[in-house]
């Protein structure tokens, strides 16, 4: 695959609770291609209506049934599916590989892989991983005052 984007599930303009989190995708279109038909198929197929609101942590039956009638297993997006649950909780892993499922379903055409992104964060936490440095590993960064509310 030749293209690679990041697909943010939740608040990723930052103008609500802020809480992102994003996934990084192998494709073989463009993220501008895929702009117009994530509209269309979002059209028909709703998935922007899912976890839409605040502390909306399930996907209601409805949606799973509809999921079930155009032949997607909502078993494969859910950590603890539950049959006897009407309404099932669901994180931001199963429903990235969701939308990336509902595209291809969409638009056979799409190859779209989330992939895994394990480049290091500089940081402290990668400090602490490192032996022999004084202060436990604890060293600052600059830039905290940066941000103003």
């Amino acid at each position: 695959m030749e293209y690679k984007f990041k697909l943010p599930i939740g608040d990723w303009s930052g103008d609500g609770h802020s809480q992102c989190e994003y996934f990084v995708i192998d494709s073989n279109v463009s993220a501008e291609a895929l702009v117009p038909i994530y509209i269309e198929m979002d059209a028909k197929y709703n998935i922007s209506g899912v976890c839409s609101q605040y502390e909306d942590t399930k996907m209601d039956a409805d949606y799973i049934d509809f999921l079930e009638s155009i032949n997607i297993d909502p078993k494969d997006y859910f950590e603890d599916y539950d049959v006897d649950e009407y309404d099932q909780y669901i994180y931001a892993d199963g429903l990235a590989q969701l939308v990336i499922d509902l595209l291809m379903n969409f638009d056979e055409s799409l190859k779209l892989k989330i992939v895994k992104d394990e480049m290091p964060m500089f940081n402290n936490w990668l400090g602490q991983k490192v032996k022999g440095i004084s202060g436990g590993g604890v060293f600052r960064l600059p830039g905290y005052g940066v941000f103003s509310m």
